[in-house]
């Protein structure tokens, strides 16, 4: 039947019982609502190559999830690449003499680095193994051979409700200065975070989080 009517399966999915089976999707997309709006906020307090080099550390929390709740095979050589990152971002950021405003705040910013860099990598590797738990069909009303595009409209939809909910209970934030514009660069944002996020999604249902 659904081979013959391929938009039945999605039609299936507007009901009460439907929707009600796609509420683990509503974790992850509420944490990855949390992260891209963290992500905008911290770019007052940190310079955007620190922000970058420390959101690596999600690897490491990722291996950490994948093997102790994935149950996924971690060898050795990954582990070291792990340790490799951990260094190289001990020792970029040993020295942070200056602010994203050109002061110098080297404690504050080592401080806003690090908790930062902890609570990304702890929120990131959650939703991310809750994603792929999900897409490869573990729960949440997901069978194993569901459509992966099915699954990104399931997840991007809480995504949306989370945002737009967001919007809606904190009108100042969309005009904090009084003078909120629409620029090309809202765009190519957006377009870059989701065409990422749709090739991630598909890393996850094939293969794993640590890849």
């Amino acid at each position: 039947f659904y081979r013959e009517n391929p938009g039945a399966e999605l039609l299936d999915k507007f009901s009460l019982n439907g929707l009600w089976l796609t509420r683990y999707f509503a974790v992850p997309g509420f944490l990855y609502m949390c992260l891209n709006n963290l992500s905008m906020i911290v770019y007052q307090y940190l310079p955007a190559h620190i922000v970058t080099l420390t959101n690596n550390l999600k690897i490491l929390m990722v291996m950490f999830v994948a093997r102790n709740f994935l149950k996924q095979e971690v060898n050795r050589q990954q582990w070291l690449a792990g340790l490799m990152i951990l260094v190289g971002l001990t020792i970029t950021n040993w020295d942070t003499s200056q602010s994203a405003d050109g002061e110098a705040t080297n404690s504050r910013t080592l401080v806003i680095t690090v908790v930062w860099g902890i609570g990304y990598s702890f929120m990131s590797a959650t939703a991310g193994a809750m994603c792929e738990w999900l897409y490869k069909g573990s729960g949440g009303g997901s069978g194993e051979g569901e459509s992966i595009h099915l699954q990104n409209a399931k997840l991007y939809g809480y995504g949306i409700f989370f945002n737009l909910l967001g919007a809606l209970l904190l009108p100042s934030a969309l005009s904090a200065s009084g003078s909120y514009k629409f620029h090309i660069i809202h765009v190519v944002i957006v377009c870059g975070g989701s065409l990422s996020g749709i090739v991630i999604s598909f890393i996850m249902k094939y293969m794993d989080n640590v890849v």
